[in-house]
């Protein structure tokens, strides 16, 4: 589940809500959603370039 300002923004399986484009809009910044090795995924704030 996702949460913006208290608010369901998205539900469902990680894969399905840790979205870019998703996760960037409730955050206000630009966002990496990236695989880990191990499993699962690691969300980050972009790096400037």
């Amino acid at each position: 589940m996702l949460l913006d300002g208290g608010r369901v923004r998205a539900e469902g399986a990680p894969g399905e809500v840790l979205r870019e484009p998703l996760l960037a809009e409730v955050y206000r910044t630009p966002i990496d959603v990236l695989p880990h090795p191990r499993g699962g995924l690691v969300v980050r704030p972009r790096r400037a370039r």
